[in-house]
């Protein structure tokens, strides 16, 4: 919805699960993004499972975009993270303990709608990115080619 990336999890049996994932540009900033010139997601919180994993499966063959960092407990900063880009008729598993955010796509790619699972037990630690280190952290919505 206009700069602002927002998710839904139907695995969660709630009313409560609808999530704002991201920003396109700065939430202070007056110059507000087209999703079209979104190349980038600003996200403020990142969170692990310690008791369960996540699948995520692109039912319409999308790619998208995961940023994770290793099972380290709670010590964890924002250079521990890395953007991984998932290629077409990919999906990917979190082990239980691996920091991680939702998944990301790039406006172009939009809508993908994902087959997902979770653990039962779905106790979530999380970091504030803004509160505790004073910072958002920057996901490409594009893949880099060495080529």
């Amino acid at each position: 919805e206009g700069d602002r990336l927002y998710g839904k999890n139907h695995a969660i049996a709630t009313d409560s699960n609808h999530y704002l994932l991201g920003y396109g540009d700065l939430p202070s900033s007056s110059n507000r993004s087209k999703p079209s010139d979104i190349s980038s997601v600003l996200i403020w919180y990142s969170d692990y499972h310690p008791d369960g994993g996540q699948l995520f499966f692109p039912t319409n063959d999308k790619p998208f975009i995961s940023n994770l960092a290793p099972p380290i407990g709670d010590d964890i900063t924002p250079d521990h993270f890395t953007a991984f880009y998932v290629s077409e008729g990919y999906g990917l598993y979190i082990y239980p303990g691996v920091w991680h955010n939702a998944v990301y796509v790039h406006p172009s790619h939009s809508p993908v709608s994902l087959f997902g699972r979770q653990g039962r037990i779905h106790a979530r630690i999380s970091v504030d990115w803004v509160k505790e280190f004073n910072t958002l952290l920057r996901i490409p919505l594009t893949f880099a080619s060495n080529e």
